[in-house]
């Protein structure tokens, strides 16, 4: 009878943490639907091939979605949710995307165990000068991107702040003309069989108070830095490590780093780690390293 009491406490102390996990399933066909269906413990499977999230108004408005203007721009913000996935059609990746100029296309916040599988996102024809990255994510723990195409003008591809434990499989970045991704106090970050071609301008890759990242069998092709001045100081990756430090803060692993034009490999020393890799056919115009 003991044994029984005490499988039953267990039972109901552990039921309410099982049915908090298990996520219910939304299908959207519009982006009206697709904002509206946003919520913790929630997995939404985008029906349609594209969503164009410009010009949406205040009802979009939800606990978990906000639409805020500034300097004439409507950025789409969704915060504090949890256990969310978005799930696109699989045969072709649904496609978000954003006309707005001066915007990201999403902006996610405080949002923990956030999942993004076969998805396309970007800014449409003529969008330009566009600031922040097309998927700009802060605060977030335990990200999961599978499968997604990130395509720029005049933007980054991935602006993280304060992201933790994230994984991304398979995903893309090209076309941005800002770089391809900043890492910002971003921690253990792992980026697998991943292609990023084709950006340009600035430092591509930055880590700013960022350990722990890793690329596995990516492809780093076709980039390009600088604006055409002798005095362009850009790199492919800009680790900067605090002062007197020499600790490895990106490690690059069988990785092809074909056909970039930049002005340094790095500016980085020896935060920079590169185990297997392939370098062929680039250009460092400054040298490999600016130190």
């Amino acid at each position: 009878m003991q044994k029984l009491l005490i499988a039953l406490t267990c039972l109901l102390l552990s039921a309410p943490f099982c049915f908090a996990q298990k996520a219910k399933v939304v299908n959207a066909e519009s982006p009206k639907e697709l904002l509206q269906a946003i919520s913790s413990n929630t997995l939404i499977k985008l029906k349609a091939p594209r969503y164009q999230l410009s010009g949406l108004n205040s009802l979009v408005k939800t606990q978990y979605v906000s639409l805020e203007k500034t300097q004439g721009s409507t950025i789409i913000r969704i915060k504090g949710a949890d256990n969310l996935s978005f799930e696109g059609i699989a045969a072709r990746a649904s496609k978000l995307l954003s006309n707005d100029p001066k915007g990201p296309v999403l902006i996610f916040e405080n949002c923990n165990n956030l999942t993004l599988t076969n998805l396309e996102a970007g800014h449409g024809p003529n969008p330009g000068t566009a600031t922040g990255g097309i998927f700009v994510f802060i605060n977030c723990r335990n990200l999961r991107m599978n499968s997604v195409r990130l395509f720029g003008s005049g933007t980054m591809g991935l602006d993280m702040s304060g992201v933790q434990n994230g994984t991304f499989i398979d995903v893309s970045i090209q076309g941005c003309s800002r770089g391809i991704m900043q890492m910002q106090n971003c921690r253990e970050l792992l980026f697998q069989k991943c292609r990023f071609t084709n950006n340009r301008q600035f430092d591509l890759i930055r880590l700013l108070d960022s350990e722990g990242i890793v690329m596995e069998d990516c492809l780093i092709d076709l980039n390009q830095t600088g604006q055409g001045l002798s005095s362009d100081p850009y790199a492919l990756i800009h680790a900067p490590a605090p002062p007197g430090a020499e600790q490895v803060l990106i490690t690059l692993r069988r990785c092809a780093i074909e056909d970039n034009l930049c002005q340094y490999f790095t500016r980085s020393g020896k935060a920079v780690e590169l185990l297997e890799c392939q370098l062929n056919n680039n250009i460092f115009e400054k040298g490999y390293d600016s130190y």
